[in-house]
């Protein structure tokens, strides 16, 4: 008899399908990439509303935000695109218009 331990080897259907998602993260799967790209949004009006939020959830967060105020803008918008192209300038000058700040975190 072999004292041996047989080892078992796992696969899977597609590797990094069954990666755990923090894994995935950090090792640039594409599919997780994007999340990984936190921004920080500063409220200007109310002091320490902060949020840390990824490119897709800037204009949810602002537009809260003006709500709470009873208004609305379209330049809310035209802030995230210029933060997702990474038009900083422009980005800044939306951002200063609609009383927050915005900046890249990680």
């Amino acid at each position: 008899m072999s004292t041996q331990l047989k080892q078992r080897h796992t696969k899977y259907p597609h590797p990094s399908g069954q990666l755990p998602r923090i894994w995935r993260r950090l090792s640039g799967h594409p599919n997780e990439q994007e999340e990984m790209t936190l921004y920080r949004v500063t409220d200007r009006l109310h002091r320490g509303r902060i949020a840390y939020v990824p490119a897709d959830r800037i204009v949810a967060t602002v537009s809260a935000w003006l709500a709470e105020l009873g208004a609305e803008s379209t330049s809310v918008d035209d802030l995230a695109k210029a933060v997702r192209a990474g038009n900083w300038p422009a980005a800044h000058s939306i951002a200063e218009y609609l009383s927050v700040e915005v900046a890249f975190v990680a």
